[in-house]
């Protein structure tokens, strides 16, 4: 096995698709690695931030897809080498994802974040980050809470989870947004 030598450059730009007012949402990107094996693991820590001026309600928990009927917070990564975008080769864990409960949603008061770190040579968010080169990251986080409500609202008006969320549809969490990029030369 060899060991590829990893430069991580945490540059400290906020690129977003909207404006951290206008999304009420904040997302970072970070690395401490500066080697790993060519096949080892590449940790990076996500942070979601509440940088709106509201409490808001999201899914929990971070997704790599978009599930039909589900009102995900999904977490994708744009990955680049050489300004080539690497093909995703994550799998979706096996599973029955049945209907949401409504203790699957959290409220998230302003200043409130969550953390979560992934691993981008592993499913279910795996790439092939192993010949040498310039490595681009950014992270993408989608919210689906208040489409996935909208939609099934008036058909399920009696279903437990859409009358616990129903006082608090405004709040459900909305948009996009997309954190700073990390650069990594594998050599």
């Amino acid at each position: 096995m060899r060991l590829l030598t990893l430069i991580l450059i945490a540059t400290l730009s906020f690129t977003p698709t909207s404006t951290s007012a206008e999304s009420g949402w904040s997302l970072s990107l970070q690395s401490s690695q500066d080697e790993i094996a060519a096949n080892g693991p590449l940790l990076l820590r996500v942070m979601l931030e509440n940088s709106g001026s509201s409490t808001r309600v999201m899914f929990k928990g971070f997704y790599p897809w978009v599930f039909e009927d589900w009102p995900t917070t999904v977490l994708r990564f744009e990955v680049t080498r050489e300004g080539k975008p690497l093909e995703f080769l994550g799998k979706l864990p096996p599973g029955h994802y049945g209907d949401p409960h409504w203790s699957q949603f959290e409220e998230v008061p302003v200043g409130w974040f969550f953390g979560t770190t992934v691993d981008l040579q592993a499913d279910p968010w795996r790439f092939e980050v192993l010949k040498p080169g310039t490595y681009r990251i950014r992270a993408r986080v989608a919210f689906h809470a208040r489409a996935w409500f909208e939609k099934h609202h008036r058909a399920n008006a009696g279903d437990e989870t859409i009358r616990k969320l129903y006082p608090q549809r405004e709040l459900l969490a909305d948009g996009e947004v997309v954190s700073n990029e990390i650069t990594i030369r594998v050599q």
